[in-house]
């Protein structure tokens, strides 16, 4: 499942949690590791404040280095419609 856009990649690439040899992939570490744990702490005290602060976070991260992703399927809605 690929969910973090990679940062100034020309091929608008996006990857998951773990890299291609499943190996944990750092930069996706960083914007998916604090909505996880805000998740499983979540599920423990039912106060999902803090993970969907954090969702909103992964949210941004993805419409600022998947724009040209959002742009394309946004034309691509308009012209189903």
């Amino acid at each position: 499942m690929r969910i973090v856009p990679v940062k100034n990649d020309a091929n608008h690439t996006w990857h998951s949690w773990l890299d291609q040899k499943f190996e944990p992939d750092m930069e996706s570490q960083q914007v998916m590791g604090p909505y996880f744990a805000e998740a499983l702490n979540a599920q423990k005290t039912n106060d999902w404040s803090k993970a969907d602060k954090e969702l909103a976070k992964l949210s941004d991260y993805q419409q600022k280095w998947g724009k040209q992703w959002f742009r394309q399927s946004r034309k691509l809605i308009l012209r189903f419609s």
